[in-house]
């Protein structure tokens, strides 16, 4: 079993069938028009609307308050505590959402750092092509021969991008939104 699948394992996601893996930049484009995520614009580029949320949410940006990263993380309006139980919720509705909705799954394995010596390695999953068309601009693309290092070892981190579920009792829970 691959680190990919055993991240998927992690999350509770079971079908495996659609998943798509660092993708080359016409694969992103091709799901993007194939999904009917957004449109092409006269200057070729593609955009999409991002529904109520636009830009960044800065006071929606959380993490588990446990050791040992509880020690070095600078809390405050920035970079804000959840719980342990709160975090297992999130995970359980995502986990759920990923299993009974998500018809593809995006996996992008690269780097955050241009140094390789301090460089850390990301792995962002998401159900919707364009994000994994963002954090392949975002992060640094690895090479082929990199690309299956990565294949075979957990990342340092790990995002999954779940904004087409939501938590209704989120402020039970001492969130912002949901």
């Amino acid at each position: 079993m691959t680190s990919v699948e055993n991240i998927l394992d992690k999350i509770l996601i079971e079908d495996k069938k659609q998943i798509f893996h660092n993708l080359t930049y016409e694969q992103i484009r091709n799901h993007e028009i194939d999904n009917e995520e957004g449109v092409i614009c006269s200057n070729e580029a593609y955009c999409c609307d991002t529904g109520i949320f636009t830009g960044r949410s800065p006071l929606d940006r959380y993490f588990v308050q446990q050791n040992p990263s509880q020690k070095n993380i600078w809390w405050g309006d920035v970079n804000q505590p959840c719980s342990p139980e709160t975090f297992t919720i999130l995970k359980t509705i995502v986990s759920n959402h990923y299993q009974d909705k998500a018809k593809k799954i995006y996996i992008f394995d690269g780097y955050c750092g241009a140094s390789k010596t301090n460089r850390i390695h990301v792995r962002i999953i998401s159900e919707i092509a364009w994000q994994h068309h963002f954090v392949s601009n975002m992060f640094i693309r690895p090479s082929q021969e990199e690309l299956l290092q990565l294949r075979g070892q957990n990342p340092d981190f790990t995002i999954i991008n779940a904004c087409r579920t939501t938590y209704k009792d989120y402020q039970t829970s001492g969130l912002h939104s949901e």
